[in-house]
């Protein structure tokens, strides 16, 4: 089995209320076309709370990366990871936390 790299980034890590952030996540390992129409998972934490729960679900690109548009309402800290489940030939990964302040 082959290990997967997951990357998560954000294209703000500060917005205003109600406005929205684009989420992206990238698989790599030596040829990312190979994740082609993978399914990843978008999940979220929300401020106050300690609990992952899934936000979207996505199919990964031929360069192996995917993204989600989401507006936040709630004014605090909002927590974002991408999951890849893994298959018979590569392994499960989780990316990074990623942070995302409403004022």
């Amino acid at each position: 089995m082959t290990s997967s790299t997951r990357g998560a980034s954000t294209s703000d890590d500060s917005i205003r209320r109600g406005h929205a952030v684009r989420l992206s996540g990238v698989l790599s390992n030596s040829l990312p076309a190979l994740f082609f129409g993978s399914q990843v998972f978008y999940e979220v934490q929300r401020p106050g709370s300690s609990t992952w729960r899934p936000l979207a679900t996505r199919l990964v690109s031929t360069s192996g990366s995917s993204n989600v548009r989401v507006t936040l309402s709630r004014r605090g800290t909002y927590r974002f990871r991408v999951r890849y489940m893994g298959t018979d030939d590569f392994l499960a990964s989780t990316s990074r936390v990623v942070s995302v302040r409403v004022r």
